[in-house]
């Protein structure tokens, strides 16, 4: 029997204790539905009432589920989705802020009306596979060990640009906090850091070339046990969206030299995926790749079909907006779409993301 930790913490005392009488066996997993990718943290114990991020400090042992769905907002097959089919981009993304959070990936696909599974989307499965394998199938080096610091020493100076550490779960989530620094040259260079580790985090940060790897655990329960402190270099590229200040932001859409022309072309993105409530939301076109850049102008907000002048500003950031819901938007399909138009200024080998995020209350 399944529910998520919302509804969990909304049973009352009376029904808990009722349904531990009629279903003992009663398991109860946290769902992030889309994924919504505020992360820094991520922990598997919860306390009954816990939502959220977990509480490194429950009572009780739930590891995370993601659920999402290969093609864009939509659970079931139909035919208006054919060009809602998740990019090989968006689903990297989504792995790395699930699996790489230390969270199990439920990624959906629909048969059609055949039975079968549509063709495109059995290839973009299998490309999501080979590219997990590609770039995690075998480490430079790995190691492991009982201690708050760990070394891994290297043959000669690597360049990496992912670490995957692991602890021994058997025995819970005992980081707290931590630090993986690389030897560079003679001094010890700080290449990423966090909190909860658990099954397994991904740290990937821009390649550096370093002839040891270190973990210093700065804060824990007790002796850290870690089952696995791999390195590797996976030759991809690594963007401002990837680093922790923006990992507060969904992806909507991605662009590259195949999709733009050096005249002006008019886009819609379908927002209706991530605006959920009245509020203020940041929207960033964010280059990650290219020698040349995108431009952006005519940014307007459409709510059910009409245009809704003043409510997508130009924020100081090239590229960015500021998006005003003021009432209770509609979760249909394509009710909230951003309309505006793009180029390629003097060529077009730009490369990447639109980004969406609710701004922070303060």
């Amino acid at each position: 029997m399944l529910a998520n930790r919302g509804m969990v913490a909304r049973i009352s005392r009376q029904r808990r204790r009722l349904v531990r009488y009629l279903a003992p066996c009663f398991l109860y997993i946290p769902i992030r539905n889309q994924i919504s990718y505020h992360l820094s943290f991520l922990w598997a114990e919860v306390s009954v009432y816990t939502i959220g991020d977990g509480d490194p400090d429950g009572d009780f042992w739930l590891p995370n589920e993601c659920d999402t769905v290969i093609r864009d907002h939509f659970w079931f097959w139909n035919t208006y989705s054919e060009d809602r089919l998740k990019s090989l981009d968006h689903l990297m993304d989504i792995y790395y802020k699930s699996v790489g959070y230390s969270s199990v990936l439920l990624l959906n696909v629909a048969p059609d009306r055949s039975g079968r599974m549509p063709e495109a989307d059995v290839k973009r499965a299998a490309e999501f596979g080979d590219e997990i394998n590609r770039r995690f199938g075998n480490s430079i080096a790995h190691t492991k060990g009982e201690s708050d610091n760990i070394e891994l020493e290297l043959d000669k100076p690597t360049i990496i640009d992912h670490v995957i550490t692991m602890e021994e779960i058997r025995n819970g989530e005992r980081v707290r906090e931590y630090v993986i620094e690389g030897l560079v040259g003679d001094n010890w260079q700080r290449i990423a850091e966090g909190t909860a580790i658990g099954h397994k985090k991904i740290d990937r940060f821009k390649p550096v070339k370093t002839s040891s790897v270190r973990l210093r655990v700065t804060k824990s329960v007790a002796t850290p046990i870690i089952r696995m402190l791999a390195v590797y270099n996976t030759a991809t590229e690594v963007s401002a969206d990837q680093t922790p200040s923006l990992l507060g932001y969904d992806m909507v859409w991605t662009w590259n030299p195949e999709s733009l022309e050096t005249q002006w072309a008019r886009i819609e993105l379908d927002l209706s995926p991530y605006i959920d409530e009245p509020r203020q939301y940041d929207l960033l076109f964010k280059k990650t790749g290219g020698e040349n850049e995108l431009e952006v102008e005519s940014a307007i907000l459409v709510l059910s079909g009409v245009e809704i002048p003043g409510f997508a500003e130009p924020l100081d950031s090239p590229n960015s907006f500021n998006i005003n819901i003021t009432a209770t938007p509609s979760r249909k399909a394509d009710s909230i779409k951003l309309r505006a138009r793009i180029r390629g200024k003097g060529g077009t080998d730009t490369h990447g993301k639109v980004l969406i995020r609710k701004v922070p209350i303060q």
